[in-house]
């Protein structure tokens, strides 16, 4: 064969001979390009003849499958649906009067949601309370609200 071979080693500096596998060094066989060739050629002519090989069979499987006659048609079934009544179309009502809307609005009940319980007694919660209404009546700055809110919270 006309391979080269070439020794690599982890030094810097050249080896003065070349050295066996297993050692600090290593051979790597270069082919020749001739050889390197011949080898791609040969894998390319058995890429050709399988893949012929292959479409045959696809072939001859599809020869098979045929079906000798003609398939017939499959019957359209369709399903009879009555008619559907369609409601002539109405026209929008007209926009209610502000005055209609609030009177509509009073007739509905609101009542306001209760959130979970604190776990603060009732006095704690209604001195809260009044200095909630108190600051929402503008007679508490935010500071102030806060600073109250703090002492009762605060007590025991």
């Amino acid at each position: 064969m006309g391979a080269t071979q070439v020794a690599t080693t982890n030094s810097a500096a050249a080896p003065t001979a070349a050295t066996p596998a297993g050692s600090t060094g290593a051979f790597v066989e270069i082919p020749s390009t001739a050889e390197n060739e011949a080898n791609i050629e040969k894998a390319r002519q058995a890429l050709r003849q399988k893949t012929q090989e292959l479409e045959k069979q696809q072939q001859q499987e599809r020869v098979v499958t045929r079906p000798k006659s003609e398939p017939q048609p499959q019957p359209q079934v369709t399903i009879a649906q009555p008619p559907v009544e369609r409601a002539a179309p109405t026209a929008k009502p007209a926009p209610q009067p502000p005055a209609a809307r609030a009177s509509r609005n009073a007739q509905e009940p609101w009542t306001q949601m209760q959130g979970p319980p604190t776990g603060l007694s009732a006095e704690k919660e209604q001195k809260l309370k009044a200095i909630l209404d108190e600051y929402r009546a503008d007679r508490l700055t935010p500071a102030q609200y806060h600073a109250e809110r703090a002492k009762i919270l605060a007590e025991p």
